[in-house]
C-alpha cells in the first residue's frame, strides 16, 4: 500500500511519529472528538471562508469535487491552465505528498500561496505548514512567487460592515519557508520510514502530547497514568511534571519529601499522601467577615467569536449573553433567583441588554429586579 502524506499528516508527524503511525493504521484507538475541539475546527473553517473575500471570484475546488481527490487534482490543473486568477482549496500531489492550498492567486507566470489561520499570530508550526506547501508545489513544477500566512488582527475593532483588510493581517513568510525546505525534506524521509515500519513506534508520553496541539490518541498513550498522578499537581510546570515522570515518579504519593513545591502544592501533595483534607477556618472566617448584604452569587456565560459579530468588538472578545443570579437581600432572608438569556436574533448585540438587566432596569423573566 502506498502511503500518502498530506500537509496535516506532515504536521502531526512533526509533533510525534507515534501519533502519525496511529492515525494512519489504528484509527480505532483515537479519542472521541470533544465538543470543544469540534468548535475549534468549525472556527477555522468559518475564518477561512471569510478570508476568501480578500481575493474574490475564485472557485472552491474541494467543494466542486466533493472530496474526490483525483478529481480535485484534475480540476485544479484545468483551472490553472484555463487562466483562473484565484482558486480556493487548490489540490496538488507529487511524490506521495498531498496538499490543498487555502487560497492560490495568479501572479503573472507565478502563483502566490495564502495559508489562512484562525489565530492572531504566526507560529513555527504555521511556517512548517507553509514550507510543506512550498516544497510540494515546487516539486509539481509550479513557480511560487510568495507564500503568506493570513491571520486575524486582534487589534481590529468592528464598526459597521467588516473591513477585511483590517480584520486580517497578511504576513509574507517566503524567506522562512525557503530556509525550512530542507527541514521538510528531512522530516518527510523520517515519516515515510515510520509509515513503512511494521510496528507502532516505541515513543513514551511527553511534552509532545500537548504541543503544538493536543493529541487525539492520549486516551491510548496515557492509559497507564493513574488518577492521582504527578500531572495533577496544580500549578506545577509541564517540564517539572514530565521530569518527575521521567525519573520514575508517577503518583503524587511518591513525590519525595523536600521536593520544591509552593504552599498550595504542598497542601495538595500532603493531602493525597495522608488522605486528609485541608480546611483553614481562620481564613474562611476572615473572608466571610468581609461580605456585606445584599450578597450576590452570579454565574454568567460568554461567547468568543473569531470574526467579530457586533460593532465595538474584536476577534475573540468575550461577549456575555447569559447569567444566573442568586442573592440574599439581608441576613435570614430567603435566597432569591433571577436570570437573563439574550434573544437569539442574528446581528443583535446581547451586551446592552445584559448590562441593563444586570443594572436593574428592565424586569427579568420572573419579574424581579436587581
Amino acid at each position: 500500500m502506498t502511503n500518502i502524506i498530506s500537509k496535516s499528516l506532515f504536521i502531526r508527524g512533526c509533533q510525534c511519529h507515534k501519533s502519525l503511525y496511529l492515525h494512519k493504521f489504528h484509527d480505532e484507538l483515537r479519542d472521541t472528538l470533544s465538543e470543544a475541539q469540534e468548535a475549534i475546527f468549525s472556527t477555522g473553517t468559518s475564518v477561512g471562508e471569510v478570508a476568501r473575500d480578500l481575493y474574490p471570484g475564485g472557485t472552491n475546488i474541494r467543494e466542486l469535487t466533493a472530496g474526490d481527490t483525483a478529481k480535485a487534482l484534475t480540476e485544479t490543473a484545468n483551472h490553472m491552465a484555463s487562466g483562473a486568477r484565484v482558486i480556493y482549496e487548490a489540490a496538488f500531489s507529487c511524490d506521495n505528498l498531498l496538499a490543498y492550498v487555502d487560497i492560490l492567486v495568479r501572479d503573472g507566470e507565478s502563483w502566490k500561496i495564502f495559508e489562512v489561520k484562525a489565530s492572531t499570530s504566526v507560529s513555527d508550526t504555521y511556517l512548517l505548514d507553509c514550507a510543506f506547501q512550498y516544497h510540494l508545489l515546487t516539486l509539481c513544477g509550479i513557480q511560487v512567487s510568495d507564500v503568506s500566512v493570513v491571520h486575524l488582527n486582534n487589534k481590529y475593532i468592528r464598526q459597521g460592515a467588516l473591513e477585511l483588510k483590517e480584520l486580517f493581517k497578511t504576513v509574507s513568510v517566503l524567506e522562512e519557508v525557503k530556509t525550512l525546505r530542507s527541514v521538510v525534506i528531512e522530516n518527510l524521509e523520517q515519516q515515510f520510514a515510520i509509515l513503512n515500519a511494521d510496528s507502532i513506534p516505541a515513543i513514551d508520553i511527553g511534552l509532545q502530547c500537548h504541543s503544538p496541539y493536543p493529541c487525539d490518541f492520549m486516551g491510548h498513550c496515557w492509559k497507564h497514568v493513574p488518577e492521582y498522578s504527578v500531572f495533577e499537581v496544580a500549578g506545577l510546570s509541564a517540564n517539572k511534571k514530565m521530569a518527575l515522570y521521567s525519573s520514575g515518579i508517577l503518583e503524587i504519593k511518591d513525590i519525595p519529601e523536600g521536593y520544591k513545591l509552593n504552599k498550595n502544592q504542598k497542601i495538595q501533595v500532603d493531602g493525597v499522601k495522608h488522605n486528609r483534607s485541608h480546611f483553614d477556618k481562620a481564613m474562611v472566617k476572615e473572608f466571610l467577615n468581609t461580605l456585606k448584604y445584599p450578597i450576590y452569587f452570579m454565574d454568567f456565560e460568554t461567547m468568543m467569536p473569531a470574526i467579530p459579530l457586533f460593532d465595538k468588538s474584536t476577534p475573540y472578545q468575550q461577549i456575555p449573553f447569559q447569567y444566573s443570579l442568586h442573592y440574599l437581600p439581608h441576613r435570614g432572608a430567603e435566597l432569591q433567583h433571577m436570570e437573563f438569556l439574550a434573544e437569539a436574533i442574528e446581528g443583535k448585540d446581547p451586551r446592552e441588554a445584559f448590562i441593563k438587566v444586570a443594572g436593574g432596569y428592565p424586569k427579568t423573566r420572573n419579574g424581579a429586579r436587581l
